[in-house]
């Protein structure tokens, strides 16, 4: 390989070439692999697959989720980036009815930045539920020195069948029954069976017994029995709060009081009622879910040290 020093660098002044390589086209990037990464004896090949070849199926979300499946493939050794972006490189066909999947590649930097010795072709849309594909790299494909893959490299998975069974509630924080719950108590979860799709969580009024009582809260917790309002208080038997995904993919969801709203009554009967949520397939719950729980007497009725105990 030749290189020519000045202008602050090293740059390339001419090709790059292997004892088992033509002469090829002048090199992309002027900064190589690193050092133990470049194999000169042997083609580039394909190490692996993602999804691997005959793999069923492979999940598929619904039009409600932004999450695509993609196509992970590896390579022996950094491969040219611009050879692995252009069309006609790596690319996915549809075998139901021999289309091309429209789609972009994009390539991992490590362990040699600035190439491509892992390539993700991520689709535009979702793919399709019960249906075969084909990943297909061809020989377009270069390595750092313009030697191109070692053959046309073809891979086979499937689809999985639409995800139609709603979310249901696994359990909840407190748990339906529990008594003796502190009063304290500021925050309520409720873990789902499948993580939700965060539109449906968010971006509701929980805060309002209105909304509780009639139209668009999915979270509430309230008096099991209810106290009669004064007239113009009444959401006196409604704890105003806001609901939060409380885990990364959204199965768990936290309803916490807003500042200001007091504490719980002593003992006393709350329930606490969730609805309508959706999975990233856009199921909605089947039914409402109800939980209640029981908080406990004045601990500074039975000596205990509490801070704010006369």
């Amino acid at each position: 390989r030749s290189f020519r020093l000045g202008g602050g660098g090293s740059t390339c002044t001419s090709y790059c070439h292997g004892p088992t390589r033509p002469w090829p086209t002048e090199l992309p990037d002027c900064d190589p692999p690193p050092e133990g990464l470049v194999d000169d004896d042997n083609a580039p090949s394909v190490t692996s697959v993602a999804p691997f070849d005959g793999e069923e199926d492979v999940a598929v979300r619904g039009a409600f989720s932004s999450f695509r499946t993609t196509v992970v493939v590896n390579f022996s050794e950094p491969m040219d980036r611009p050879s692995m972006t252009a069309a006609g490189t790596f690319f996915l066909r549809n075998l139901s009815d021999d289309s091309l999947v429209d789609g972009r590649v994009t390539c991992s930097s490590p362990p040699a930045p600035g190439w491509c010795q892992r390539a993700t072709f991520t689709p535009t849309n979702q793919l399709a539920f019960d249906t075969s594909y084909q990943v297909n790299v061809t020989r377009s494909a270069k390595d750092w020195g313009g030697a191109p893959l070692i053959g046309d490299f073809t891979s086979e998975f499937s689809t999985a069948s639409p995800d139609v069974t709603p979310p249901t509630v696994d359990s909840t924080s407190p748990e339906d029954g529990a008594t003796d719950v502190l009063f304290t108590t500021r925050g309520f979860t409720v873990t789902f069976s499948e993580p939700l799709l965060q539109s449906s969580v968010t971006g509701y009024d929980e805060s309002s017994y209105l909304s509780c009582t009639y139209g668009s809260a999915r979270f509430c917790v309230r008096r099991t029995i209810p106290l009669s309002c004064p007239q113009y208080h009444p959401a006196c038997n409604y704890v105003s709060g806001h609901v939060s995904c409380a885990s990364p993919d959204c199965r768990v969801v936290r309803f916490t009081m807003n500042n200001g709203v007091p504490d719980l009554d002593l003992s006393t009967g709350y329930t606490l009622r969730v609805r309508e949520y959706r999975d990233l397939s856009g199921n909605r719950m089947a039914d409402p879910y109800e939980a209640r729980f029981t908080t406990g007497w004045d601990p500074c009725e039975f000596g205990e040290d509490y801070e704010e105990c006369p």
